[in-house]
């Protein structure tokens, strides 16, 4: 069973996404990815597809999905205005899935709208029959014709969703700490379609796999040799009374063990693994594993089929796994139905590396519209700080003096003339450097947030400089959140990064007060207000006042004349005019001090 129809309107954000899923010529699925930024509909959407399956399971009579003790039907999605989009009279999610020659329809209705005008929405792709109570202004409905078949399908095939906030508790944690307390499910099938936790579940099963040492074992062993790139390994059986040893383990090739549990993987490992294991259990339950050992490991592979759901795959996954080995095993799995949500250009890349342009699709949402991973607005966003940071990681190692990192190109110009107006016989210690955007333009604070966050210790000396305005002191705040410790000097504060690594602003001078006060300090600023004034022939500022200060004048640049200002107009300048520079550099010299 394969979902090929996808109809959502006024659900959550999505104003309305009519969508018909990717296959290939023999049939097969294409994996599909749901991109955009939070609050876009990325889960509102799996959560249609999630309720659909639930919805079609308990029709096909498994009862993965009752809780014990519970009487009346459960919805994994309730009913109701709470999924309903401001000031719209109805939603309606619709998806249609396809089982060989059967049609499975599934309807979820709130509000107010005929039959006839879902119909003519909808080009009457879902063909089904409503409630016959035209009053019911909520309801889920099934069609599927052949209900005698659909526990087969549950039966043979791969259908869970893992969300975003599954996890795995990890080998050192004390359990019996806690007192937990969890529904106790019919598991008929033992295979329900949530899993916020699966490895015990995967242990108990993997057991039976190992004792037997067939093809799924060694299929299983292939992907574990991948995902810890780690050659001569495989999953043994030992004895649990040995000290910290559980009856599966990761062992060498001399039988050693080389991890002592499952648990004891990285949990960006054991996610992977999960996933693989979760797709063999689910469709290896029941079957006659002897059937199984006569095949070859790829038509074993193509004969697993499903539908997975994973919303944000990137989830506790490293760079190199998204990138390089997620791809490769959603593609040896080509019968499964892969629909995933990711906030990863890193992925997307890899997909395209492992798929091909074309075998697989982005749809970014909320508008519906299919993609390219360059034409991703945060590949865009995360390319430049790479390569800003690619760049700059060499400027350090090449400097042989300390490095200050400026928001801007004009910056630098300026703090360069100030050295020579204030210390004409003493060469520059800093090596200043402006950031910018490929076009040449002024990055910003937060670029330059970005770009010292993510250069690692090189073993150099390297300083961003914020202005004092909101953007500049607030961004170089949020640094106190990504491990950089504060330290005072002077009567400022720089903060600090294992040593080497330095953030601070621009400290004030005393008669710029009001600038400090209302957070509009820029390193123009450090020129008196009456000699910008009286050269400005071409409006370099504009003014700003507080009524609370006795109007008092604050100069703020304009940003498309701070290079005519940097380049040419500071040249005529004095070297008093550039007196209050040196309580800058004063503050650069003790940030610098151990």
């Amino acid at each position: 069973m394969y979902l090929k129809n996808l109809y959502i309107k006024n659900l959550g954000p999505i104003d309305e996404l009519n969508l018909e899923f990717p296959f290939f010529d023999d049939d097969s699925p294409k994996p599909i990815v749901f991109v955009g930024h939070n609050g876009s509909g990325k889960t509102v959407v799996l959560s249609s597809i999630v309720d659909a399956l639930q919805e079609i399971q308990y029709k096909a009579d498994v009862r993965d999905v009752q809780i014990a003790g519970v009487t009346g039907h459960k919805y994994f999605r309730p009913l109701g205005a709470r999924n309903l989009k401001t000031d719209k009279p109805y939603y309606l999610s619709a998806l249609k899935f396809t089982n060989n020659t059967d049609s499975i329809v599934y309807i979820d209705k709130y509000g107010t709208i005929s039959k006839s005008d879902f119909d003519s929405e909808t080009k009457n792709i879902f063909n089904i029959t409503w409630p016959n109570k035209t009053a019911i202004n909520a309801f889920k409905v099934i069609d599927a014709p052949n209900v005698e078949n659909m526990y087969d399908i549950f039966d043979k095939g791969a259908y869970f969703y893992f969300p975003a906030y599954r996890y795995e508790e990890p080998f050192w944690k004390n359990n019996d700490i806690q007192n937990k307390s969890t529904g106790t499910f019919f598991h008929q099938l033992e295979k329900p379609i949530e899993l916020v936790s699966v490895l015990s579940e995967n242990l108990i099963w993997l057991n039976d796999v190992v004792a037997d040492q067939d093809l799924v074992y060694a299929s299983i062993n292939s992907f574990l040799v991948n995902i810890l790139e780690k050659e001569n390994i495989f999953l043994g059986r030992f004895d649990r009374s040995k000290a910290g040893m559980n009856r599966i383990t990761i062992a060498r090739e001399d039988h050693t063990p080389y991890l002592p549990l499952l648990s004891n993987l990285s949990l960006g490992e054991l996610t992977l693994f999960n996933l693989v294991l979760t797709i063999f259990r689910y469709t290896d339950i029941g079957r006659d594993r002897r059937d199984i050992s006569e095949k070859n490991l790829n038509d074993k592979l193509r004969e697993v089929k499903g539908i997975v759901v994973i919303d944000e795959i990137e989830n506790h996954l490293h760079s190199k796994l998204i990138v390089n080995l997620l791809p490769k095993i959603i593609k040896s799995f080509p019968s499964i139905q892969f629909i995933l949500t990711s906030h990863s250009p890193l992925f997307l890349l890899g997909m395209e590396n492992i798929f091909g342009e074309n075998n697989f699709k982005i749809m970014n949402l909320p508008s519906g519209t299919e993609i390219s991973p360059e034409d991703f607005s945060e590949f865009q966003e995360i390319f430049t700080t790479i390569s800003k940071t690619n760049t700059f990681q060499k400027i350090i190692k090449e400097s042989p003096k300390p490095v200050i990192i400026t928001e801007g190109k004009t910056d630098p110009k300026i703090l360069e003339e100030a050295w020579q107006h204030l210390y004409p016989n003493k060469e520059i210690p800093y090596a200043f450097y402006g950031l910018t955007d490929d076009n040449g333009k002024a990055s910003g604070a937060k670029a330059l947030m970005d770009l010292i966050h993510k250069i690692p210790n090189l073993g150099k000396k390297v300083l961003a400089l914020f202005d004092y305005d909101n953007e500049g002191f607030g961004q170089w705040n949020g640094l106190k959140k990504k491990g950089f410790l504060p330290r005072a000097i002077l009567n400022e504060t720089v903060l600090v990064r294992e040593n080497n690594i330095y953030a601070s602003y621009l400290p004030v001078p005393s008669s710029k007060t009001i600038y400090k006060e209302r957070l509009l300090f820029e390193i123009e600023n450090y020129f008196p207000d009456s000699k910008i004034v009286a050269c400005s022939e071409e409006d370099f500022y504009c003014l700003k006042s507080d009524s609370s200060h006795q109007g008092q004048r604050v100069l703020k640049f304009l940003k498309n004349q701070k290079n005519t200002f940097a380049e040419n107009t500071i040249k005529s300048f004095s070297d008093t005019d550039f007196s209050e520079f040196d309580l800058l550099f004063r503050h650069l010299e003790q940030c610098f001090k151990p």
